[in-house]
């Protein structure tokens, strides 16, 4: 079921019920845009005015030439290989590094795919629709959490004694603020 086609879910509702679930639908694709583009304006991603709904489309950095895929199948549920190889296209076509994928998660074939991809420096994010409903960084309880920078990395490194970076504290890719931030592999 395409996600701009949410009609399915409320069919056999009676009409008053039918309309409040629409509202209801349309109130949340408002808020899953909202957050995706905080999450992108944080990362330091140019986001235009009008950007199209529940739809394909891609960004560009404010401060390098990197760019950003945000891709929303075709169909809801789990992301499949086929999906994942139809971004990595994407992002080949566009030079895209990163890509945030919008679905309910990823079939293990699709994590062994966008594994080999992190090999190649492209990342693929996957967010869930859920994920997308709170602005994470927005919550009282939560720590800032930012990227250090090349310099700020090399001075934390020095200030600690620290050889390597494997001898620190890691978050999993999974983890909600790393999909926030962006973090690839290797970043503090």
């Amino acid at each position: 079921m395409p996600y701009s086609d949410w009609s399915v879910l409320s069919m056999n509702l009676p009409r008053k019920d039918r309309l409040s679930a629409h509202n209801l639908i349309m109130s949340s694709s408002t808020k899953m845009m909202q957050v995706l583009r905080s999450i992108l304006e944080y990362r330091g991603y140019r986001v235009p005015a009008e950007v199209p709904e529940l739809r394909t489309f891609h960004v560009s950095h404010t401060s390098s030439a990197s760019r950003c895929l945000v891709y929303f199948p075709s169909e809801t549920g789990r992301a499949g290989i086929v999906v994942i190889r139809d971004i990595s296209a994407k992002m080949e076509t566009i030079s895209a590094s990163d890509a945030i994928v919008i679905c309910d998660g990823l079939t293990s074939n699709a994590l062994v795919e966008v594994r080999s991809l992190m090999c190649s420096n492209k990342f693929i994010y996957n967010m869930t629709p859920k994920f997308l409903m709170f602005d994470l960084f927005e919550h009282h309880e939560v720590p800032k959490h930012r990227i250090l920078s090349e310099k700020e990395r090399s001075d934390f490194l020095k200030c600690h004694a620290v050889k390597d970076t494997k001898y620190l504290a890691t978050l999993l890719i999974t983890d909600p603020a790393t999909k926030y931030l962006g973090a690839h592999p290797g970043d503090i």
